[in-house]
């Protein structure tokens, strides 16, 4: 993705992981978007952290429509 990202891979893949065993031992969903193919369009940012407004319609929509689809929100 962003070359001046501080983070390395090891240390999202830590992050992430630590996140999915939390969520396997409760048994509660967990929506990852970190493969979005979002993620790969550096057009959708501000900078290698924040999206733009662009990016972040297209994030909450698809956040909105994993929570419906979860049966969170009864609309």
């Amino acid at each position: 993705m962003f070359e001046s990202s501080s983070y390395t891979s090891e240390s999202y893949d830590s992050f992430r992981d630590y996140f999915r065993g939390v969520a396997e031992e409760y048994a509660i969903p967990l929506l990852d978007y970190t493969e979005m193919s979002l993620c790969e369009d550096e057009s959708l940012f501000l900078d290698s952290v924040h999206l733009n407004l662009k990016g972040a319609r297209i994030f909450s929509d698809s956040l909105a429509n994993d929570i419906k689809a979860l049966g969170f929100i009864c609309k």
